[in-house]
């Protein structure tokens, strides 16, 4: 009995090696992909970080803004290309109506690795969505926005924003995702 118990554990141990020492070889990297670093009048600081995640690569930007607004900007990629904004405004100025609220959104999205006219499409149905339920810079709001075809090319997208009343230091919360690539 203890023979077969060792024999088990040394099968499960094995398997469980041999899973996290197999080789994915990935359709994006770093050579393929185009990172932004935004520069502007109104950005005080940027700076990159790079980070792993299993088997796919994160590059992250960390932008501190002149009015003290930060954003981190995530790139996450092999087989598929993540990337998400997490962005904290310290005022509501640029995020206080529908065309400036647009003008942001549309900015982030040129801070994507990967830019073809699908994003824009997404990006500016995601917008009429925003306009049709009213957008107003004191409540909360979100969309997303599905571009996947016929033939299992995954393309999804959500925008969410909202105001943040009990902090002294932010006052708007907008987080984007793209996710290109990936199986249905």
């Amino acid at each position: 009995m203890r023979l077969l118990i060792s024999l088990l554990l040394l099968t499960l141990t094995a398997a469980c090696h041999a899973e996290k020492g197999s080789i994915h070889t990935c359709s994006l990297t770093s050579d393929t992909l185009n990172f932004v670093t935004p520069t502007s009048d109104n950005i005080a600081n940027t700076f990159w970080q790079k980070d792993v995640d299993g088997y796919e690569s994160i590059n992250r930007l960390h932008i501190a803004y002149k009015d003290g607004s930060v954003a981190v900007v995530e790139h996450k990629y092999c087989l598929m290309y993540n990337f998400e904004i997490a962005y904290y405004a310290s005022t509501t100025n640029e995020l206080s109506d529908g065309k400036k609220f647009s003008e942001t959104l549309k900015s982030f999205f040129n801070y994507s690795a990967v830019q073809d006219a699908s994003i824009q499409n997404a990006v500016s149905a995601m917008i009429k969505r925003f306009e049709e339920k009213g957008f107003d810079a004191d409540s909360a709001l979100a969309t997303a926005h599905d571009d996947s075809t016929q033939d299992n090319k995954r393309a999804e997208y959500s925008v969410s924003y909202m105001s943040i009343e009990d902090s002294s230091v932010h006052r708007a919360a907008l987080f984007i995702y793209m996710g290109i690539g990936g199986e249905h």
